[in-house]
C-alpha cells in the first residue's frame, strides 16, 4: 500500500496514473515487436499477451451479459447506448466496430464483433488465432513434446470460434446445456438469439427444457412469458408464466431479492404484468402491479405517474 501511495504521489488524478501505465504497456509492446528477435522468447510473449486479451474480452462480455442479451422486448434507452459504447471503448473497439457496422450499435453485432471478428486484434477469435500461431512456431523450434498438449487445446478452442456468424454458435449453447443442465445463462442466451433469428418455436422449446431442468428459475420463466407475449401473442399464457415467475421470485431469500439483479428482475416481472392488464382493460389490477413495481424501482416518480394515469382509468377520468 505504501509503495502504491509513493507511485501515485506524482499524479493529481488516478486517470493520469492509469494513462501512464497504458502508455508504458504500448511502449513495451512496440519495443519488443521492433527490436527483439522473433524467436522462442518472443513467441512466448505473444502467447501470454493474447491469452490475456482473450480472457479480458471474455470477462467484459460476461460483465455486460445482462445488458446485451436480456430484455429483448425493450426498446433501448439513451443510457444503454452509452453503456454499449463503453463496452466497445473498454476493448479499444469503438472505431474498429464503426468501420465494420457504422455507428449502429446493436447487442448482436457487438457480440459478433468482439467474439468472432478475425481481423480485430482484441477479439477473442483473433487472440486465439494468434496464440495458435505462436504455439506452432514454438513447436517448430522446440520439438513436439514441449508444445503438443497446448497446441491440441488451443486448436480445439480455435476450431470452435471459426464461424461466420453468431447463428452457428447456437449448437454450442445446446451442447453446453446438455453437459450442464443447470447452466441457466446458456438457456437465456440461446433463447435471445433464436428469438432474434425469428425461430420462436425453437426458442420456446429451448426455454421449456431449461425450465424443466431449473424449475425454480425466475429468469427462465420471465423469458418464457416474454416469448409467449411478444412472439406468440398469447396474453393468457404469458400472464400465467409471469405469475409463476413472480412466485418463484418471492420464494427467494432476502439477499437474492434485494440485490441489483434481483430488484431488476422483480421490477421486470411486475411491470410486464401491469402492461398486460392495461392492454386487457383491467385497470385496478394494473394499478396493483404498478404499486408493487414502485417499491423497488430506481425510477419511482415515473412509476407513480403511470399509477396516477391508471387510477384515472379506474374512476373514468381523463
Amino acid at each position: 500500500e505504501m509503495q502504491g501511495d509513493a507511485v501515485m504521489s506524482g499524479f493529481e488524478q488516478p486517470t493520469e496514473f492509469l494513462q501512464q501505465v497504458m502508455e508504458g504497456v504500448h511502449q513495451l509492446q512496440g519495443v519488443s515487436d521492433s527490436t527483439m528477435s522473433h524467436g522462442e522468447g518472443w513467441q512466448f510473449i505473444q502467447v501470454g499477451r493474447y491469452l490475456e486479451r482473450a480472457a479480458a474480452t471474455a470477462l467484459l462480455l460476461e460483465a455486460y451479459h445482462e445488458d446485451l442479451w436480456s430484455h429483448v422486448e425493450r426498446i433501448p434507452e439513451g443510457n444503454e447506448y452509452l453503456e454499449w459504447m463503453g463496452l466497445l471503448r473498454s476493448a479499444t473497439a469503438f472505431e474498429a466496430y464503426c468501420k465494420v457496422y457504422t455507428a449502429d450499435l446493436t447487442p448482436d453485432r457487438i457480440l459478433e464483433f468482439l467474439l468472432l471478428d478475425e481481423e480485430f486484434p482484441h477479439s477473442v477469435r483473433f487472440s486465439i488465432d494468434t496464440v495458435r500461431d505462436a504455439l506452432e512456431a514454438i513447436h517448430g523450434e522446440g520439438g513436439k513434446s514441449r508444445a503438443e498438449p497446448l497446441r491440441r487445446l488451443v486448436g480445439r478452442l480455435e476450431s470452435s470460434l471459426s464461424y461466420s456468424s453468431v447463428e452457428e454458435i447456437l449448437p454450442w449453447l445446446k451442447l453446453a446445456t446438455d453437459m450442464n443442465p443447470q447452466y441457466v445463462d446458456a438457456y437465456r442466451v440461446g433463447y435471445y438469439w433464436l428469438s432474434r433469428l425469428h425461430k420462436p418455436e425453437d426458442a420456446r422449446d429451448f426455454l421449456l427444457e431449461g425450465v424443466r431442468n431449473n424449475p425454480g428459475s425466475s429468469e427462465l420463466l420471465f423469458d418464457l412469458g416474454t416469448l409467449y407475449n411478444k412472439d406468440f401473442h398469447d396474453a393468457n399464457r404469458a400472464r400465467n408464466v409471469w405469475l409463476a415467475a413472480w412466485r418463484t421470485w418471492q420464494a427467494r431469500d432476502t439477499n437474492a431479492r434485494t440485490s441489483v439483479e434481483g430488484k431488476r428482475l422483480g421490477d421486470d416481472i411486475t411491470i410486464n404484468l401491469a402492461h398486460l392488464e392495461e392492454t386487457a382493460g383491467n385497470w385496478p389490477q394494473a394499478v396493483r402491479y404498478l404499486e408493487m413495481t414502485k417499491q423497488t424501482s430506481p425510477n419511482p416518480d415515473a412509476i407513480q405517474k403511470q399509477i396516477d394515469d391508471a387510477k384515472k382509468k379506474v374512476t373514468g377520468g381523463e
